[in-house]
């Protein structure tokens, strides 16, 4: 069920982050703001720190809003950046072969 779930998260998260792609026209913004949001999405790390439940960063983000006085969660922000990077570059270097391709 835990894996279901997952896949369904990711599946939703490439939907939304490609939706969100073809809302702009210059390529660059478009990478960036794939990489972006689903980087925001697909992100996940340990619930609270000491814990070994992993959830989705954007979940444990808006608890962490409602629940405490903290706005900004560093330890949230690592993971995420990380993996924006990947994404980022991933998605420079496949479109790079496939323009160059044609």
């Amino acid at each position: 069920m835990i894996f279901f779930s997952w896949a369904i998260n990711i599946i939703l998260s490439l939907i939304i982050a490609i939706l969100v792609r073809k809302l702009f026209s210059n390529i660059y913004i478009k990478r960036l703001s794939f990489s972006l949001v689903l980087s925001l999405l697909v992100s996940s790390w340990f619930a609270y720190p000491g814990s070994s439940n992993i959830a989705p960063i954007m979940s444990i983000f808006i608890f962490d809003v409602l629940e405490s006085e903290y706005f900004l969660q560093m330890r949230l922000l690592r993971p995420m950046i990380l993996i924006f990077i990947f994404i980022l570059i991933f998605d420079l270097l496949f479109f790079r072969y496939k323009s160059k391709k044609k």
